[in-house]
């Protein structure tokens, strides 16, 4: 009689105890991680190899998602320049008011008020057209690498020489005026850095594009920054001029910022109609996210509690596994035998 054989099992029942029991931990793996997720793990396999849906709108999340980030980028600089424009109308009201009662009283302590309270908005202005947001300076145009304006100094050096020696204000003013609105003038060549094209308009959809941002050498912050300057120097005492010149550049300076806030409010406006275009967009991405999650779900979704109790029932196979192979291994002649 030949007797089976007794021990440990032959190669071929340990190589299949393995084989089943790697079988086993993945499918473990697999209803672990779908009771979890509420997805599909094997989605090739689910669909019969139908993978061209869930790819296709997997790239359509992808293309949300990057609209959505272009999007807050283009919010913030909005928003920025924006903030931007409402210091310029505010401060452009407010030296509006203290030049006019200062010419309106004819003191020199206010007249000299007057030209440091100008040189100080003039400042402001620089700061808020100089506004860098990520490293990008928000009012140059395609150049954003670069700050747009010089600084405040320089622009009212450029301008208290333009005006010294001046006898005639209406002459003055016009040299000024020309040095800042000149092609290849003053302020193109010295006091604009900038490019001289727009920003890149932002995609905010597939198709849709919007140009939001503004630059600093518009006519509008041209007349702001030359009528700034311009009264800072009327009445600084360092500039050597009549007093009647004094008088007519800065008359002819507050009539041009007075015109200067129906600008302002119209490229306010601009953007506006920019940033109500985003909201839309982003409404709308908020359904189509929304329909694409429900198509993904009807593809991809499985259902957690089938997931939960096929990871349960592959746990006790595995416990079942672990048993009879412990007990396999421990067979021996003695034990075999009691």
């Amino acid at each position: 009689m030949t007797l089976p054989p007794i021990g440990f099992p032959a190669q071929s029942t340990s190589t299949l105890l393995r084989n089943l029991l790697s079988d086993l931990k993945g499918e473990a793996d697999v209803a672990r991680v779908e009771a979890v997720t509420g997805r599909i793990e094997d989605v090739p396999k689910a669909l019969g190899g139908r993978v061209r849906e869930p790819l296709e709108l997997e790239r359509d999340f992808s293309d949300l998602e990057q609209y959505r980030q272009i999007i807050a980028i283009a919010e913030t600089r909005s928003a920025a320049t924006q903030g931007a424009i409402e210091n310029l109308r505010t401060l452009t009201d407010d030296l509006t008011n203290q030049a006019t009662l200062a010419l309106q009283n004819g003191t020199q302590n206010g007249l000299e008020t007057m030209s440091r309270y100008a040189d100080e908005s003039l400042r402001s202005a620089i700061s808020s057209l100089n506004t860098s947001i990520g490293g990008r300076a928000i009012f140059s145009g395609d150049a954003g690498d670069v700050l747009p304006l010089a600084d405040a100094e320089t622009i009212i050096a450029e301008v208290a020489t333009l005006l010294s020696g001046a006898t005639d204000a209406t002459v003055a003013s016009d040299a000024v005026r020309d040095a800042f609105n000149d092609p290849g003038g003053l302020f193109e060549t010295t006091l604009y850095a900038g490019g001289t094209g727009d920003a890149p308009a932002a995609e905010i959809a597939e198709g849709e594009r919007v140009n939001y941002q503004s630059r600093a050498d518009e006519q509008v912050y041209r007349d702001i920054t030359r009528n700034y300057a311009v009264l800072a120097v009327a009445y600084d005492p360092a500039t050597a001029l009549p007093d009647d010149v004094r008088e007519g550049i800065a008359e002819a300076a507050l009539l041009e910022l007075r015109n200067a806030v129906d600008p302002l409010n119209r490229e306010s406006a601009r953007i506006g109609v920019a940033e109500e275009r985003m909201d839309t967009m982003k409404a709308r991405h908020i359904v189509t996210e929304t329909a694409l999650t429900e198509s993904l779900n009807d593809l991809t979704g499985a259902d957690a509690l089938t997931a939960a109790a096929r990871m349960q029932e592959v746990e006790g196979q595995l416990e079942i596994l672990f048993l009879t192979t412990a007990r396999l291994s421990q067979l021996s002649l003695s034990n075999f035998l009691r």
